[in-house]
């Protein structure tokens, strides 16, 4: 953020000049509510899914401290275990240990989420405008309603909607007038329309690298935190686990005295990590590559909203520009990982595949 600050200062600039100054109509609202209550959905989802994550890895060292101070038999525990010149499980080094590893999973954990919350958000607000802008595409040009355009079509809404606002205009305007009120809006498009292309290019320069090194890194993930699931964590249990865990919690809410049905819990909590670990890996690769998807969809529904438009009722001039947009428009605007592969749900589907073939590997290994 520090390098590509200025770069980020113009894409919350740029993006939020693109919003309508004016009353939008109903499906202008339609698809600019429906956008901010996926995002609001996203955002919430996602953070409580993270901070779940980190709960379950942090959880059981501080338990353990717990049992200390009440005067209980404990055993001291990390977060991680690395290599280290000392023994850090002794005496101040060890809560010493606790407190810069607590501080190293919060740091990570909250930095890559905040990363994965900009990126979202940029794309579903350049995806927003996108879908903004077909809608104005759609409602271009006039087309009178007769028998050839029949007035339960969209583009017939369109026309007698535009009828009813700008009557005047109609019954008087000249071809020429006709031409240069198109031309004019036409401009304007063009210019917003490159302009979101620029500005997914802007954002793939930032996060190219970056998406690169998570999608190998979450092939990597998953496949490991689904063998630690099967072999570690024997995946058969989660029934009884989750049946436990609701179980002795209502305990713990009932009598203090369940202390020891509650260390059951927290044992059975402990087994779950790679468990937490994996959904919120599968969820993160996947919210990043449906917004791409996203992206890449209404890029390409520019052009199919050229062609819904009332472009044969236009001058040549205008239908050469509009021409122009359709062939720029029907080759999609997405996020590359580094020119590997574009971000979509087939990334998503290819990622998924490479952890299953790593997964697969290693459990004929483990069996072996």
């Amino acid at each position: 953020m520090v390098k590509h600050r200025p770069v980020f200062e113009n894409l919350i600039t740029e993006i939020g000049n693109m919003w309508p100054q004016r009353q939008v109509d109903e499906e202008e609202h339609k698809i600019i509510s429906s956008a901010l209550r996926e995002i609001k959905i996203f955002v919430k989802g996602y953070h409580w899914c993270n901070n779940y994550l980190m709960l379950s890895f942090l959880y059981p060292p501080f338990w353990e401290l717990i049992k200390r101070l009440s005067g209980e038999k404990w055993e001291p525990k990390l977060h991680f275990i690395y290599w280290l010149p000392f023994d850090p499980l002794q005496p101040v080094y060890f809560e010493c240990m606790l407190a810069l590893q607590t501080w190293q999973a919060m740091t990570v954990i909250w930095t890559n989420m905040s990363g994965d919350f900009m990126f979202c958000l940029f794309l579903s607000h350049i995806t927003t405008q996108f879908n903004l802008l077909s809608v104005r595409i759609r409602k271009l040009i006039y087309v009178p309603v007769d028998q050839q355009l029949i007035e339960s079509y969209p583009l017939g809404q369109y026309s007698e909607e535009y009828l009813r606002k700008n009557k005047e205009a109609v019954d008087s305007y000249t071809p020429q007038q006709w031409e240069e009120k198109h031309f004019k809006e036409i401009t304007e498009i063009v210019l917003q329309h490159q302009a979101l292309i620029r500005l997914s290019r802007d954002i793939e320069n930032m996060y190219s690298l970056t998406l690169l090194v998570n999608v190998v890194n979450s092939s990597l993930v998953i496949c490991f935190c689904g063998f630690c699931s099967v072999v570690v964590e024997k995946w058969n249990e989660t029934a009884y686990k989750s049946f436990l865990v609701t179980a002795l919690s209502q305990t713990w809410f009932v009598c203090w005295y369940g202390q020891k049905l509650l260390d059951s819990v927290v044992e059975k909590w402990n087994e779950t990590a790679y468990k937490s670990f994996l959904v919120t890996a599968l969820s993160q690769t996947w919210f990043v590559c449906w917004y791409g998807q996203k992206l890449l969809d209404s890029s390409e529904g520019v052009a199919q909203a050229v062609y819904n438009s009332g472009w044969y009722r236009a001058s040549k001039k205008i239908r050469r520009s509009l021409m122009i947009m359709l062939h720029r428009s029907q080759k999609g605007v997405g996020v590359t990982t580094y020119g590997f592969s574009v971000i979509s749900l087939a990334s998503y589907s290819t990622i998924i595949k490479t952890s299953w073939s790593y997964f697969t590997l290693l459990l004929n290994f483990s069996n072996k």
